[in-house]
């Protein structure tokens, strides 16, 4: 088994070293990289944009001029993946909405939902939860089916993620036989939804609309694919499908990705603890929690009274990076005068650009937001752990480094200001 990962580990190299550098000889022709819907929409596919164009394409009457084409395909997924097999021949919805809220909910009932498709003759609801980054809310699913069982007919609730997970237990109370009901539906954007685009794709009848549908492909295996784009993940998955010892040894491979990121992730806190040494400067981070959101690492000095330096990711699975300087210790009263007067003379210096919470709150005091360097602001990716694996004459050691010097400089002369 030790032999087949190691050449398939090799062999996989070679022929994605060979992808890139056709990527790189031809780009300006073919622009591989073009990602105009991510581009518009804040360098992510969030929640709310990513359902907005996929409820723009289940609704018949929209401007994509197909009528109910792409409907039809996704009911025919839904009635795979579901207890009920005898809504695909359903009349055109008579309602698509995004965020739907309900109507006169109580806290312990309402909610807004992303999608919602309602049809009449029979009555039948599908609603869509869509989960890219964003975390379950308390008894989510369970407010959701509530309401969906108040209303005429059967229902379905498709929770939709990037790995096609179910609800969490806080989000959905599990029944005696710990079964999936029939009324729920999970699906994943990779495994699901670009195959059905790749279907709609080949259905469109409009040059225009189907410009389109690829952008939404590629910016969904952009936004959930680890740095891989289509045409490298179409060949690793040919070399993998040639022999069952590939597979087997593929299988090996995914199984241990886990604790090779771990590993990456210890030597990237050692090389870290190297550099804050000499600096004065205590380096703080836990490798198995990374994947969470709001996770990251920090510096921290022995002088900085109310301050530290956080490096953390907004979304969970290691995405969207932010820093900034963040009050070290909880709570923290903001209405003191020198706390005041610390904040004016951050602010002045550093203006943040992502959101900041009202005073009284326990977040960032100035904090910026990835979103000029999209290079270092997913450590998903191959490329990151690589340059991690190269050690401090990496880009993005330097990157880190640049940052410290320059926040914790602040830091130094605001609390000197008191002293």
């Amino acid at each position: 088994m030790e032999d087949s990962v190691e050449t398939l580990l090799r062999s996989v190299s070679s022929r994605l070293a060979g992808l890139r550098e056709y990527r790189a000889m031809y780009d300006r022709e073919l622009a591989f990289d073009f990602d105009p819907i991510r581009r518009f929409c804040g360098n992510r596919l969030w929640e709310q944009n990513s359902s907005a164009i996929l409820a723009f394409f289940l609704d018949p009457s929209e401007t994509h001029a197909q009528g109910d084409v792409f409907l039809r395909e996704f009911l025919k997924l839904i009635a795979a993946k579901s207890g009920y097999k005898d809504f695909e021949a359903c009349p055109r919805p008579s309602l698509v909405k995004c965020e739907f809220k309900i109507p006169d909910g109580s806290p312990d009932e309402g909610g807004q939902m992303d999608i919602l498709l309602r049809f009449e003759d029979p009555p039948f609801h599908i609603a869509i939860e869509n989960k890219i980054w964003a975390e379950d809310q308390p008894k989510q699913i369970d407010r959701y089916h509530a309401y969906l069982e108040k209303q005429a007919g059967k229902h379905v609730l498709v929770y939709l993620t990037s790995d096609g997970r179910d609800p969490s237990e806080g989000s959905m109370k599990k029944g005696p036989d710990s079964g999936r009901p029939d009324w729920l539906v999970t699906l994943s954007w990779r495994r699901d939804i670009v195959p059905l685009v790749e279907r709609w794709i080949g259905l469109c009848r409009a040059e225009r609309v189907r410009e389109y549908l690829k952008d939404f492909q590629h910016a969904i295996n952009a936004e959930m694919g680890g740095g891989m784009d289509m045409s490298e993940e179409t060949q690793v998955a040919e070399m993998i499908a040639k022999s069952p010892e590939s597979i087997e040894a593929a299988k090996k491979i995914m199984d241990a990705w886990y604790g090779a990121t771990i590993k990456v992730f210890e030597k990237f806190k050692q090389d870290m603890k190297s550099y804050a040494g000499p600096k004065g400067l205590d380096f703080v981070m836990e490798p198995t929690k990374m994947w969470g959101k709001y996770e990251g690492f920090e510096f921290m000095r022995g002088s900085w009274d109310k301050y530290k330096i956080e490096f953390d990711f907004e979304t969970s699975n290691l995405h969207d990076l932010a820093y900034g300087i963040v009050y070290k210790n909880h709570p923290l009263d903001r209405n003191q005068d020198s706390t005041k007067r610390l904040e004016s003379l951050i602010i002045k210096q550093f203006p943040p650009n992502g959101p900041q919470d009202p005073p009284g709150a326990t977040f960032p005091v100035s904090f910026w937001v990835e979103k000029e360097n999209p290079k270092y602001k997913n450590w998903d990716t191959s490329e990151v752990l690589a340059q991690i694996l190269a050690g401090e004459s990496s880009d993005l050691y330097k990157y880190i480094f640049g940052i410290v010097e320059k926040l914790g400089k602040v830091i130094d002369k605001a609390e000197e200001a008191l002293r």
